[in-house]
């Protein structure tokens, strides 16, 4: 203390603690500023997001008062008289007639989205049935959830079995695929439900069945629950084959014939009852007769075989009766002793005879008649669709002339029927053809008479086509030279028998050719090989002049008018195919040619085809023709339905005698289903 500079030293030591101190506290100063500043922060953030919510809240609220009010509109908004003919049109398309239809634009906009739905809901249709086919059968290996595997490696068993050949899709794709289509299906039911709740129910009109509606929704809800399943457990049996059969039962044309059948059991059921009758009648007689006679017939079988029973002499009468191995049930005992024979005679008089024959009598009598019934509904249902149209597009004319549609009307109703996807597409510059067609008076307007035949008008295809080839507008010096006249003239003129000379040059090529056939499959059938080189010469000749008659027609008329007949396009497509196969018998390849030998004979069948569209000029041919058109085309829905009645049975077989059936099983030994070689 007493040196100089200590007093010095220790006013420095006391400035360094305050400066400490005055850091300190300016750092603790600072600190409380930032989470002062932090806190604000966070309170302006919190405010923020509180006004952010309200706001997107009050937007919110103004979209569902503006979406309320644009729906309110819509709904309230009626169409116009041409969108409300446009949608009985489409009613009277399918035969059906209501006596209201909602006016709201909204109906019509729900209706239109039904059909879009309606036509994928076909497709949807036609894809789960088809992957009936293609999925991997349940007795099957199907571990291998997204890997492709064939059938062979898939569906092992201790012997031979026979698989389709098919393609068969993983089970995980397979499942992809039915949820797409369950998708749509319920997406179709959905938008029914809503055009029926919404607008028909208050009206009390049942504008969609709302019993099969009920079945395609639980056949839908069971279908995604068996799907899950499937996905996650692998059994070894699915609904969903049986709830596609329910879905195909939906399609409308399916749904009219089987109630058409449902509706004729009550007609026919009587006589059934009388030939179960006679059945067990003969079933008592049968076992009456022969259950203790244990003798063994001159061909070492049991008399009694089939009637040692009650049962089993039912089901034996019940096969004679119904089935064509009537023989092999009576002939045990017919051997035995011809006595027995009078009680088959009259087993066979009364079942199989009158009593079957019977039965399919009033079948066809019973549907036949329920069937013209709807045809007439159906025709006067469609006949008062197209008043109710006509009277709603109307205008009476001056000095109280009949009421006319007008030729804008017309145009736009049937730009209004074609926002329909069920309606086909008729392009604009046709539509004036379709007027004129219909205006038969060519006064510009159509009376009711006239407007009737805009139904057929709108069932069909139009197209517009050039007649003539367009080579003739780039080269036209080329089409002024007189050979090509003379062409055209064989092309387009036609005699009394409207066929053109070209046809019946191309008749008499046909018949030439249809005789070189038959020769050449005598030759192959007899092993004769003399003239195959003389015959494939041949062949080719007349590849050649097909080829020759394709381009001619090409000189002469368009594509499109050529593709405008379907005989033209089979005819493009054999000429073609013919003309290669004959020019690859050329190749110096043995493989080739031995191939197309194996073939050939079913490649010739396809220009004797072209022979029938000759004979079908004559009268009684084309009535046999036609007779049989009409036959396919009337019997189109009932064969779907027995497809569809196939592929139920075919269902159930697979799920309970998959991998049982194949051939090598011991449990097959000495069985009728080994002797007899069903494996397929």
């Amino acid at each position: 203390s007493e040196h100089p500079g200590a007093g010095h030293y220790m006013h420095l030591l006391d400035t360094d603690e305050d400066c400490v101190d005055h850091e300190e506290k300016e750092k603790s100063r600072l600190a409380k500023e930032v989470f002062e500043m932090r806190e604000e922060l966070r309170r302006a953030q919190r405010r923020q997001a509180k006004d952010d919510k309200e706001e997107a809240e009050a937007m919110r609220q103004l979209r569902e008062s503006e979406d309320h009010e644009d729906g309110h509109e819509e709904n309230n908004s009626k169409m116009t008289k041409v969108q409300r003919a446009a949608w009985i049109l489409e009613d009277a398309v399918g035969g059906k007639c209501f006596d209201w239809y909602p006016e709201s634009v909204a109906a019509r906009r729900t209706f239109l989205l039904m059909r879009r739905r309606e036509y994928w809901y076909d497709k949807a249709i036609l894809v789960i049935f088809l992957l009936g086919f293609l999925e991997v059968p349940l007795w099957c290996d199907c571990s291998a959830t997204f890997t492709f595997k064939s059938g062979k490696e898939r569906c092992q068993v201790d012997g031979v079995v026979y698989l389709s050949g098919l393609p068969q899709i993983p089970p995980g794709f397979g499942v992809m695929i039915e949820l797409a289509c369950m998708t749509i299906i319920w997406l179709k039911l959905r938008t029914e439900k809503k055009l029926q709740t919404k607008f028909f129910d208050k009206k009390h009109i049942s504008y969609v069945s709302r019993n099969f509606h009920v079945a395609c929704y639980i056949a839908m809800l069971v279908s995604v629950w068996d799907i899950w399943i499937f996905a996650t457990l692998r059994p070894s049996a699915r609904l969903a084959p049986y709830m596609r059969v329910i879905f195909m039962f939906c399609i409308p044309s399916v749904n009219a014939l089987f109630r058409a059948l449902i509706g004729i059991t009550n007609e026919w059921l009587s006589v059934v009852s009388f030939w179960m009758g006679t059945v067990v009648f003969f079933a008592w007689i049968g076992v009456t007769l022969l259950d203790d006679n244990t003798n063994i017939n001159p061909v070492g079988v049991r008399v009694n075989t089939g009637f040692d029973s009650f049962g089993r002499a039912l089901y034996s009468m019940f096969v004679a009766s119904a089935s064509d191995d009537f023989i092999q049930v009576f002939n045990p005992t017919y051997t035995q002793n011809r006595a027995y024979g009078l009680m088959w005679i009259w087993c066979l008089f009364l079942s199989k005879f009158l009593f079957l024959n019977l039965i399919l009598a009033m079948i066809f009598e019973t549907y036949k008649e329920r069937f013209e019934r709807e045809i007439k509904l159906f025709q006067r249902n469609q006949s008062e669709s197209l008043k109710k149209a006509f009277t709603m597009m109307a205008t009476k004319g001056p000095e109280e002339e009949d009421p006319t549609v007008s030729r804008e009307d017309f145009f736009a109703l049937i730009t209004a029927l074609q926002e329909s996807p069920k309606t086909p597409s008729i392009h604009q510059g046709s539509i004036e053809y379709v007027y004129k067609a219909i205006d038969s008076d060519n006064n510009n307007t159509l009376e009711e008479a006239e407007f009737e035949s805009v139904i057929d008008s709108i069932q069909k295809t139009f197209w517009i086509t050039d007649k003539y080839s367009r080579l003739e507008r780039v080269f036209p010096r080329f089409y002024t030279q007189q050979w090509v006249q003379t062409m055209k003239t064989w092309v387009w003129e036609q005699d009394e028998s409207e066929q053109c000379k070209l046809d019946n040059i191309m008749n008499v090529v046909l018949l030439a050719n249809t005789v070189v056939v038959v020769a050449e499959s005598y030759y192959d059938i007899n092993h004769i090989t003399t003239y195959n080189n003389l015959f494939t010469v041949i062949e080719t000749g007349f590849g050649v002049v097909y080829v020759v008659e394709f381009f001619v027609l090409m000189v002469c008329m368009s594509w499109g008018e050529y593709t405008s007949s379907a005989s033209r396009i089979f005819d493009c497509f054999t000429t073609w195919l013919l003309f290669a196969v004959s020019l690859l018998y050329y190749l110096p390849v043995a493989n080739v040619q031995a191939g197309l030998m194996h073939y050939a004979n079913i490649l010739r069948l396809l220009r004797l085809v072209r022979v029938l569209k000759s004979l079908k000029r004559v009268s009684k041919v084309a009535f046999m023709f036609k007779c049989v058109s009409t036959i396919l085309s009337s019997a189109t829905e009932i064969l779907f339905l027995l497809l569809i009645l196939l592929y139920f049975y075919s269902s159930i077989a697979c799920q309970l005698f998959g991998g049982l059936l194949y051939q090598g099983n011991p449990d097959l030994e000495g069985s009728e289903y080994e002797e007899k070689q069903y494996y397929a």
